[in-house]
């Protein structure tokens, strides 16, 4: 099995509503988003598939969340906010667990036209030295 994996970097401000620690206040994060997908078979340029083919796929994703602000769709805070905000689910807070996850479907979705490819993972770095990940099931 051939892989490969790009790194993405995007700003995204958050506020985890039902936190009982300081990740209750609204902060950001440069995250780092780490996509590796997969394939038995390497195609006609004797590749997984080209990086920039992968850029441009999860980058037409991640550009609705740079710069934007996530939080909780009931959290009482979201309503009225001069800001994007997007919600990943409904009343769910916006951990790096569940980014992952909202990530991983959004990808899947975009990948079903290359033939033999899977995703495999998507790391979801908060800090240096701690991320969340996500590989479907």
């Amino acid at each position: 099995m051939y892989s490969v994996t790009k790194i993405f970097h995007v700003p995204i401000g958050h506020r985890l509503s039902k936190h009982k620690g300081l990740c209750q206040n609204y902060h950001g994060h440069n995250y780092k988003i780490e996509v590796k997908v997969s394939s038995e078979y390497l195609n006609e340029n004797e590749m997984v598939i080209d990086f920039s083919d992968l850029k441009k796929m999860v980058s037409y994703i991640l550009d609705n969340f740079d710069h934007a602000l996530m939080l909780n769709s009931s959290d009482p805070s979201s309503f009225n906010i001069p800001c994007k905000v997007i919600f990943l689910g409904k009343e769910t807070d916006p951990t790096a667990e569940l980014l992952c996850k909202y990530l991983y479907n959004e990808i899947c979705s975009k990948i079903f036209s290359y033939k033999d490819l899977q995703l495999d993972s998507v790391k979801v770095w908060e800090t240096d030295d701690a991320y969340a990940e996500y590989t479907g099931g």
